[in-house]
């Protein structure tokens, strides 16, 4: 198979924002399996995290549950909730059951408002805050690029290591001179 063929060959399907974002941190990104004894206190904290932000936004921005419910499916994504401002514009509400706001948390809610207004905001157990604009367009401009970038050069991104301590942990790739295994 030439080049030519073997590029126009190659999917350039965005993965859903949960799997994109910790790649969009480090290229080199593998996800770990999820520990299941972890599960549970993953989905508690992340449901109180999520209550918080809800009540953040409704209590000091004026923002409202829409009438279909506030969980929405985005493309191949689930965002946590979507709200009504007083204006009238979505609301992007994406929340984590850590204790602070990771930058792969940031990128996906982000990745949620591709092609939609609004604005969008995350929330962790201990802090709220909204992503500028300016934020949002640049990550979704770049995401399609660094996606087919990962496709067409495989070889390339695996070695695309840019440690970070919000990823690290939640990845698999042991090639990376940063992984460590699980304890």
């Amino acid at each position: 198979m030439n080049q030519q063929a073997k590029e126009e060959t190659i999917p350039n399907a965005l993965p859903s924002p949960s799997r994109l974002g910790p790649m969009l941190v480090c290229l080199a990104f593998t996800p770990k399996a999820f520990p299941f004894e972890s599960r549970r206190i993953f989905e508690i904290l992340h449901r109180l995290a999520f209550l918080g932000g809800v009540k953040e936004l409704v209590e000091n921005h004026g923002c409202l549950l829409p009438p279909q419910g506030f969980e929405k499916r985005i493309g191949n994504g689930v965002m946590d909730g979507e709200l009504v401002d007083p204006s009238g514009d979505s609301v992007t509400l994406e929340a984590t059951g850590s204790d602070r706001i990771k930058i792969q948390k940031i990128i996906q809610a982000c990745l949620y408002k591709a092609d939609t207004e609004g604005s969008v905001w995350v929330s962790s157990i201990n802090e709220i805050m909204e992503c500028p604009p300016f934020l949002i367009r640049a990550i979704n401009a770049k995401a399609s690029e660094l996606v087919a970038f990962k496709n067409r050069y495989p070889q390339v991104a695996s070695r695309l290591q840019m440690p970070h301590p919000d990823v690290c942990p939640l990845c698999s790739n042991s090639a990376c001179p940063t992984w460590k295994p699980r304890q």
